[in-house]
């Protein structure tokens, strides 16, 4: 179904004035939504769902009995866990300023006056501080724009009735393809003895097609695009190729109490009657510490290591010790779980708690 109507099409239907020209000057008196139209004449284009009621029902019965009435292709919806931080500051910038055009609906505003006063403010410079901090991160543009438009925030209410607050996240860059030559390349380029990135596309060159073999520049662009790591693989040893990884050897004298919490579940070492039957039994006992003062910060008891266990332990090291910036675990189930990682109402997102997970 069409979810954009130029006045032409409009004009003569159900509720609506016979002429372009009285179809424009009702969208202006009732504020409907407007884009301009990309076709040839110009002129504006109408959103259906700020149309009259009966003029929708018109219109949809209309492309029903033509036949045209096909699914509205949505945006596909990321995942919330391969999402990337500046996908999710962007979600979250925009859902606050969403829930303030709610909280003004719910207060009595009609929507579209909320949604033309947050456009003014934001023009204006006027918006509250905390909310004028969100736009640039909204935009998610080249230079951060600091304003809204109407079409932008209403298309952000679409994309959260249709797919929720996650469709409020933007589409990723497309990355590159890999070139055909990129592997044969590597294969001349990554050898102890160090050859130049010139002589390999030589090289390259003698062995393909004109037609398939890259210049220098294309060559040079591809390199820098991969890692250090990457690029180094073959042309050096694996003990000078450590030194490149992104590790480094843990010190804990630039940390500072709470910083970082580590936590893992053990079987007690004795049986005990079990609270439930009285056989013996060995629990399993979950120990938080803190990584920089080497402090047990909570501890939980249960009868193995689960989600409530670990919650508990968790629980027992906030509200004793102070919430840490940085939980590291291992990657048990008790530890990875939804209640911990959903990405909107997991336990430690709301908390604002970055989680790190030990190599397998």
């Amino acid at each position: 179904m069409k979810q954009w109507w130029a006045a032409s099409e409009l004009a003569g239907t159900r509720g609506l004035p016979n002429t372009i020209r009285g179809i424009n000057k009702l969208a202006a008196r009732e504020s409907w939504t407007r884009q301009k139209r990309r076709q040839r004449g110009g002129g504006y284009e109408y959103a259906l769902d700020s149309l009259p009621p009966a003029t929708r029902d018109a219109l949809i019965r209309n492309q029903v009995r033509k036949g045209d009435l096909v699914p509205t292709p949505q945006k596909p919806v990321q995942a919330p866990e391969s999402l990337k931080d500046w996908q999710h500051e962007t979600l979250r910038a925009r859902a606050a300023i969403l829930a303030e055009i709610d909280r003004l609906t719910l207060n009595g505003a009609p929507k579209d006056q909320a949604v033309r006063a947050m456009v003014t403010m934001a023009k204006d410079g006027t918006l509250p501080d905390h909310l004028s901090l969100l736009v640039p991160i909204a935009n998610a543009r080249a230079g951060r724009k600091q304003t809204l438009s109407r079409a932008t925030l209403y298309n952000w209410m679409r994309e959260r009735r249709e797919g929720g607050v996650e469709a409020l996240s933007p589409a990723p860059a497309k990355e590159e393809p890999i070139p055909t030559w990129a592997g044969p390349l590597m294969q001349l380029y990554a050898r102890p003895q160090k050859p130049s990135l010139a002589w390999a596309v030589e090289e390259l060159a003698k062995e393909l097609p004109a037609t398939d073999s890259p210049s220098y520049d294309q060559a040079r662009r591809f390199m820098k695009r991969l890692g250090s790591v990457t690029r180094n693989q073959g042309r050096m040893g694996p003990r000078a190729l450590k030194s490149m990884k992104a590790y480094v050897a843990r010190d804990t004298s630039e940390l500072w109490p709470t910083a970082i919490y580590c936590a893992d579940g053990h079987t007690f070492d004795a049986e005990v009657a079990h609270p439930i039957h009285g056989k013996p039994f060995r629990p399993e006992i979950t120990t938080v510490i803190d990584v920089f003062t080497r402090r047990i910060v909570g501890w939980s008891a249960a009868l193995s290591e689960n989600t409530w266990g670990v919650l508990d332990a968790a629980r027992h090291a906030f509200e004793t010790s102070g919430l840490c910036d940085i939980w590291y675990v291992d990657r048990g189930k008790g530890f990875n779980n939804a209640a911990f990682d959903a990405e909107l109402t997991g336990f430690l997102a709301r908390l604002s708690i970055t989680k790190e997970t030990s190599l397998p």
